[in-house]
C-alpha cells in the first residue's frame, strides 16, 4: 500500500497531534515513556530554544497514521564558525530522555522508514540527523543503517550502556538472586527503618500532594550534590519546569510513581519513576545526607522494588549508565544506539569524523608521551651533571691559584 509523508514544522500544527501521537505509539514497537505524547509536549514547552523548530515526519497510507519521525530542527555550532542544520528526537540533549525512537506501526518498519529517507534525501532543510538512545532491539535499527548506506549518506553508529533488572514473582525469589552481601544490608536497612523507626513509605499520587513532593525531591537532591560542591541537574535551565508540568501530564494517565520515606515529620528520601508498558523507569532520586549513615535511599529503593514486583511489573529499568550502585540492585546491561547520518560533504564529513580523530590522535600520542617525557628528563640530568662538573673543576682551579 502507497504511502504518503508529510512535514510538520510548526507549533500549532505540532500541538494538534496529541490525539494521534499516543494511538501510534500503542500499535507500535517503540513503546516507551519517553515517547508519549506528555512527555514530549512536556520537553518541547520546556526545553524549546529560539529558532528550534518542530520537524516531525508523518507516514500515512489510505486508511491511517502508520509512522511518525518525532524530529526537531536545531541550528549547532561548528569549529565556532559555521551553522549546521541538525535534526534530532523530540527529547534529546537534555539528559532527561531515553529509548527514543522512529514510532512505525508494527510490521511496516521497513517501508516507512525507506520513504522517510527518501523524502528527507529530496528536501534541502537539513545537514546532519544525530539520533541518539535507539534500543538496541529497536526493528527500526537495520533499516535505517540499510538507507543511509543506499543513499551514500554519511554514517556513523556508537553504542552506550543501560542497565536494568528483570523482576521474578516474588519478593524472596529477588532477594535470593542479589549476593548474599547485599541482601543483608537491603533486609537489616528495611527491618530498621519499618519496625524500629516505625518510618512510613508514601506514595504521591493526586495533584494535591504532587506540588510539595517535587519540591522536596528537589530539595533532596540538591543537598546531595552539595557535599560535592555541585549543583546537580536541577540547577540547569528549564529542569524543575519540564519536571512539573511533565509530571502533571503523566499523573493524568496513571503513570507517575513518586514515592517518599518519612521518618517522624520528615521526609529524608524521594524517588521519581513511571510504571508503562509493565516496566518501572527510575527517573531521579535523592536523599537527606544526614540519614546516609542508616542507607534512607537502599530503604525506599527496596520498597519500590517490591511495589514493583507485588505489582508485576516485569523489569526495572535504570535507564543510562551501568555501575556498582546497579549491579549491586541486579542489573544487567542493554544497549542503546547513538546514530550519526550527515548529507555528503567535507563539512559534514570532518563534523562526523572529529571525535574519532581526536580519540586517535589521543592513542597515538599516548604511548609516545612517556618516551618523550623520559628523553627530556635524560637530557636534564646530562646538562644537570654537566653544570655540577663545570663547578667542581672551577672550584678547583680557583683553588690552585
Amino acid at each position: 500500500m502507497e504511502i504518503k509523508v508529510s512535514l510538520i514544522d510548526n507549533e500549532v500544527d505540532f500541538f494538534r497531534l496529541g490525539k494521534k501521537w499516543n494511538a501510534l505509539l500503542e500499535q507500535s514497537a517503540s513503546q516507551s515513556i519517553f515517547l508519549t505524547w506528555e512527555w514530549i509536549s512536556a520537553w518541547w514547552k520546556s526545553y524549546k530554544r529560539s529558532g528550534d523548530r518542530p520537524f516531525v515526519l508523518l507516514a500515512e497510507d489510505e486508511e491511517r497514521l502508520v509512522g511518525m519521525a518525532p524530529l526537531f530542527l536545531r541550528k549547532i555550532r561548528f569549529a565556532k564558525l559555521l551553522d549546521l542544520r541538525a535534526l534530532s528526537f523530540i527529547g534529546d540533549g537534555t539528559w532527561d530522555s531515553d529509548y527514543l525512537d522512529f514510532v512505525i506501526m508494527t510490521g511496516r518498519e521497513r517501508q516507512v522508514i525507506n520513504e522517510f529517507f527518501r523524502y528527507l534525501i529530496r528536501i534541502d532543510l537539513w545537514d546532519l540527523a544525530l539520533l541518539n538512545e535507539i534500543p538496541a532491539a529497536s526493528p527500526t535499527l537495520p533499516h535505517v543503517a540499510a538507507c543511509a548506506q543506499h543513499l551514500k549518506l554519511l554514517f556513523m553508529q556508537s553504542e552506550f550502556p543501560c542497565a536494568y533488572t528483570p523482576l521474578p514473582g516474588t519478593w524472596q525469589n529477588y532477594l535470593a538472586s542479589l549476593r548474599p552481601r547485599f541482601r543483608t544490608k537491603v533486609r537489616s536497612t528495611l527491618k530498621m527503618f519499618e519496625k524500629e523507626f516505625g518510618a512510613k513509605f508514601e506514595r504521591y499520587d493526586d495533584e494535591e500532594s504532587l506540588t510539595q513532593a517535587l519540591e522536596t525531591l528537589f530539595d533532596l537532591h540538591g543537598k546531595r550534590w552539595a557535599l560535592k560542591q555541585e549543583g546537580g541537574v536541577f540547577g540547569f535551565s528549564g529542569k524543575k519546569e519540564f519536571y512539573g508540568g511533565m509530571a502533571q501530564n503523566v499523573l493524568r494517565r496513571n503513570w507517575l510513581r513518586l514515592y517518599g520515606l518519612r521518618l517522624r515529620d520528615k521526609v529524608v528520601a524521594c524517588q521519581l519513576g513511571f510504571e508503562y508498558n509493565e516496566t518501572f523507569y527510575h527517573l531521579q532520586e535523592g536523599f537527606d545526607p544526614e540519614y546516609e549513615h542508616l542507607s534512607a535511599g537502599i530503604a525506599l529503593r527496596a520498597h519500590v522494588f517490591r511495589e514493583c514486583i507485588g505489582n508485576r511489573l516485569k523489569e526495572y529499568d535504570f535507564l543510562g549508565g551501568i555501575g556498582r550502585h546497579k549491579t549491586d540492585w541486579g542489573a544487567v546491561p542493554k544497549q542503546s544506539v547513538r546514530l550519526a547520518i550527515g548529507r555528503p560533504g567535507p563539512v559534514n564529513l570532518l563534523y562526523l569524523r572529529l571525535p574519532g580523530l581526536k580519540e586517535k590522535g589521543k592513542e597515538i600520542v599516548r604511548p609516545i608521551v612517556p618516551a618523550v617525557l623520559l628523553e627530556l628528563r635524560r637530557r636534564s640530568l646530562e646538562r644537570w651533571k654537566r653544570m655540577r662538573l663545570r663547578h667542581s673543576l672551577q672550584n678547583k682551579f680557583q683553588s690552585i691559584f
